[in-house]
Formats: C-alpha cells, sequence, structure tokens
C-alpha cells in the first residue's frame, strides 16, 4: 500500500503536466461543435445533424462546475489511491490494450495504466464506479440513454491504444490527457489486422485507408482534450491513441433509442409505459429487439428487464410473453423464465434470479451450463445463495465435464467458492481434460483461491489428463508469486 500512495504520488506530478509537451497540433478532419461559443445553437445541430447519423466533436461541452468535481474525483493520486491496486481482468482490458509490456504479477489497475509502451484498461464491468458520469458530465438529454454497458472510465498512458473495433453508439468525454481518434462510418466486416497501430498515424499525412471486405474504408482523425466528448453512432469504426502521459476519459456505450418502445420500457425499467405498449400489442412481448447489442439476434424485452434487475417488469413481461404466446400458437421454448435467469444471474440480481428459478427451476442451457454455473463466474455470492436454497445443485456437469468450481476458480472467487463448500460441492472434480478447480485457479494466476481450496482438502498438486500439474499451468501463464506458493506447499 506504501508504494502504491508514493506511485501516486509521483504519477500527481507527471499528471500535472499530461496535456504540455505535444510537438504538433493535428488538425480535426471530424465535423465539430464549439458548445464554449454557442452551446443551445451547437446542441440544435447535433440534433438535427449528427445524433445517429455521424461521428462529431462536441467541443467543451463536458465543463462548468459538475466538471471540475469530476477532474477532481479522478485526479491522478486519487485514482491510484482508490483504485490502483484492483486486479485487471481480461474482459477489463479493451481489445488492443493489456499488459503485454508490462513485468509479471503486475496486474493491476494502476500497473496497467502506467505500463511502457501504453498501457489501457477499463473500470467496468467488474469493478464498481462511485460516482457516475451522467452526474458530472454536462451532455445533450438525448444521450443519456446511452447506459447500456454503465459508465466507463478509461485509464491509459502515453501510446495506450484500441485498435480499429466498432460497437454500439457510444460517446466519451475526455478528463484528463489528449486522446487520438481516428473514425470511419460503419461497415463490412475489418481485416484482422486493420490498424493495428493507430498511434503511428499521429503525424502522417494524406489519406488513412483500411481493407474490409466491402472494399478501402477511409478513416478520419481528431484529437480531443479535456471537456471535449466524441460521439460515435453505431457500429461506426473507430481507434484511439493516448498522446499523454496520463489519460482518462468517462462515457458510456450503448444505446437504447434504436430499440422498440416496449423494448426500451423494459431497460429503463418504465411499468407504465410497458403496460401502455402491451395494450396496443401482446405480441410484442414476442419481438426480438436490440440484434447484436448483447445478443447476436436481439433480447426479448423479459430479458431486457432481467438483465437490468427490473423485477416488476419481469413479472409482468413473463405473464404478457405466456398470454402472447397462447393467442399466437407460438412455441418459444428456450426463451422464457430459464432464459430471462441466466441473464439475472450472470449480472446479479437476486431478487429477480430467485423470481425466475421459482418458474423455471434450474434449466441447463444447449451447453449444459446452469443459472449457478453463471452466478460462480461472475462471483455474485447473493445470487448463488438463493439458487443454493432453492436447491440448485453445487456440482451441477456443463457439456464439457466443468462443475461451477470449475468456474469461479478462473475468476478467483473465493467467497462464492466458501458458499458452495458448505453445500457440499466437490473440490476434487475434474472435467473432461482430467482439469481440477486448482489447475484452473493456477492458470490465472489466483493464489488466494488455491489457497482456500487447500485448506479444504483439495490436492493443488494433480496431474491432469494430459500430465500437467497446477505448477505448470502457473509458469506457462507467467504466475510467478502462484508459482512459489505452490513450490513451498509442495515442500
Amino acid at each position: 500500500m506504501h508504494k502504491v500512495a508514493v506511485c501516486a504520488a509521483i504519477g500527481y506530478f507527471h499528471g500535472a503536466f499530461a496535456t504540455g509537451g505535444l510537438t504538433k497540433t493535428l488538425a480535426c478532419e471530424l465535423p465539430e461543435l464549439d458548445f464554449t461559443k454557442s452551446a443551445d445553437e451547437s446542441l440544435k445541430q447535433f440534433q438535427e445533424l449528427y445524433l445517429g447519423r455521424a461521428a462529431v466533436v462536441l467541443r467543451g461541452r463536458a465543463s462548468g462546475d459538475e466538471w471540475q468535481r469530476l477532474r477532481r474525483l479522478w485526479v491522478r493520486s486519487r485514482l491510484f489511491a482508490n483504485h490502483g491496486t484492483r486486479t485487471v481482468r481480461p474482459s477489463d482490458l479493451h481489445r488492443g490494450c493489456g499488459l503485454a509490456h508490462a513485468r509479471k504479477k503486475r496486474t493491476s489497475v494502476m500497473h496497467s495504466a502506467m505500463a511502457p509502451g501504453g498501457g489501457c484498461c477499463y473500470l467496468q464491468p467488474h469493478h464498481p464506479v462511485p460516482l457516475t458520469a451522467r452526474a458530472h458530465v454536462r451532455i445533450p438529454s438525448e444521450l443519456r440513454d446511452v447506459r447500456l454497458h454503465g459508465p466507463s472510465i478509461s485509464i491509459g498512458g502515453r501510446g495506450s491504444t484500441a485498435v480499429l473495433h466498432r460497437h454500439e453508439e457510444a460517446w466519451m468525454a475526455q478528463v484528463y490527457g489528449k486522446k487520438l481518434w481516428l473514425v470511419g462510418r460503419g461497415g463490412s466486416d475489418l481485416a484482422a489486422d486493420a490498424l493495428a497501430k493507430p498511434c503511428r498515424h499521429y503525424k502522417t499525412a494524406g489519406e488513412i485507408e483500411v481493407t474490409t471486405s466491402d472494399g478501402p474504408l477511409q478513416l478520419r482523425r481528431c484529437v480531443t482534450g479535456p471537456s471535449d466528448i466524441m460521439y460515435v453512432p453505431d457500429r461506426w469504426v473507430h481507434a484511439t491513441c493516448g498522446l499523454s502521459s496520463f489519460n482518462i476519459g468517462v462515457g458510456f456505450i450503448g444505446s437504447v433509442s434504436l430499440l422498440p418502445p416496449l423494448h426500451q420500457a423494459s431497460v429503463a425499467g418504465d411499468l407504465q409505459e410497458a403496460l401502455k405498449s402491451l395494450q396496443l400489442s401482446k405480441a410484442s412481448a414476442l419481438q426480438l429487439g436490440g440484434p447484436g447489442m448483447l445478443n447476436e439476434n436481439g433480447l426479448l424485452p423479459l430479458h431486457w428487464a432481467a438483465w437490468n434487475g427490473h423485477l416488476p417488469l419481469v413479472a409482468l413481461l413473463l405473464r404478457a410473453q405466456e398470454e402472447a404466446e397462447t393467442a399466437e400458437s407460438i412455441d418459444t421454448r428456450g426463451f422464457g423464465a430459464a432464459h430471462a435467469l441466466r441473464w439475472a444471474t450472470a449480472r446479479g440480481h437476486a431478487r429477480v434470479a430467485a423470481f425466475l428459478a421459482r418458474r423455471a427451476g434450474h434449466a441447463a442451457d444447449e451447453q449444459g451450463t446452469t443459472p449457478l454455473h453463471w452466478a460462480a463466474a461472475t462471483g455474485h455470492t447473493s445470487v448463488s445463495l438463493q439458487l443454493l436454497a432453492l436447491k440448485a445443485d453445487p456440482n451441477a456437469r456443463d457439456a464439457y465435464g466443468a462443475r461451477p468450481v470449475h468456474f469461479l476458480a478462473g475468476e478467483g472467487h473465493v467467497p462464492v467458492l466458501r458458499l458452495l463448500l458448505l453445500h457440499r460441492a466437490d473440490i476434487e472434480v475434474t472435467d473432461e481434460e482430467g482439469i481440477t478447480a486448482a489447475h484452473a485457479a493456477s492458470q490465472f494466476g489466483h493464489t488466494a483461491l488455491l489457497q482456500e481450496l487447500a485448506r479444504a482438502g483439495a490436492d493443488v498438486h494433480r496431474t491432469s489428463a494430459t500430465g500437467f500439474r497446477p505448477w505448470h499451468f502457473a509458469k506457462a501463464a507467467g504466475h510467478s508469486s502462484t508459482c512459489e506458493w505452490l513450490e513451498n506447499s509442495k515442500a
């Protein structure tokens, strides 16, 4: 902890000069709206010309007293003091970011942000953010439904990158530092190596093109600084590069504005709007919405409500869906309470999970995965407790022989392991490849979970079907502290 404080103090002074020292100012090739001069006119232009249509930079839109409060909250010293020791997990890392150049064992938020060559991480979905961006970043009200993935705090050093990718409608407000954006229209599939090194284009001249299956796609460049917001429509491609020694941004990904009315109400938890939509059409409860957002084909309103934990809406929509199925003579087995239960358990909504489990039992999906597998993998102790109280099998096998203990071991969820042990989970079980929970924990460097397994009597030196012990898994993955503990425990 002392080291974190020292590094945080050093980082503060570096951060004070984060936006200085740039040798060149790049002319922005994207449309810009200057909110510092005419906020009302700029807002009108944004709504009429760009919202949902084209990428645009909103200069100075995130400003004022609330913005200063946000900057004080996320100053580098406070960021590292409050969040620096949090473990960065694979799903916290944006595609193109990582710790490839970091020293072994350095997998915290602080180490990721300070990794040589530019590291970056997102404090979502695993790490709760204490103060939402929505309350402290002044943005057009039409953007406030961009919230499916929750507020995201992006952190990176100079050279931190996100390679060319695309996702739902999104915005990112720059808090500290400057960031290079390369943006292009949505289109067909991108080549696997398309714009793998976006930073090299900061000082290049001329047009930038990448290859897609439909031909070349032109990208435009622009640099955003503190109080600027980059808005990117749904499925538009983009890549970024951190230009300052300390970069931090706040934003949201995923708009519900294109969803049908009932789906929008289900996401927001608006019971009255949902009732109005159902009065107009009961069949709307059977309509898939939001393809490509959380599911390739989209989700039913019931599933959106379960994803967001709206229990009254879940009860209403489940009843409406069953009535619509009867009226329309449609068989949607697999899309009812059991399917919704998976979304609720993955998100940690205990009350919704208990309600749906009473209706659907503990039905496994097509891969044999039960709701308890999902709860164990995501570390939701309260949900796991509810499912176990409703007689969930703590030793249920999926299609590959993996049990809930395998799922939690890969993520290091010690509290869930303790709960499963109280319900007589077998910690020596193997999957089809002879892998135990100890092997899985070692592969991902979860020493604390290994220690818990050993205290419970597990053999942490067991050989798998292919002849490898947990030590081999830890060694191959570069987890030296885990290897050291395993060696000492064997001695």
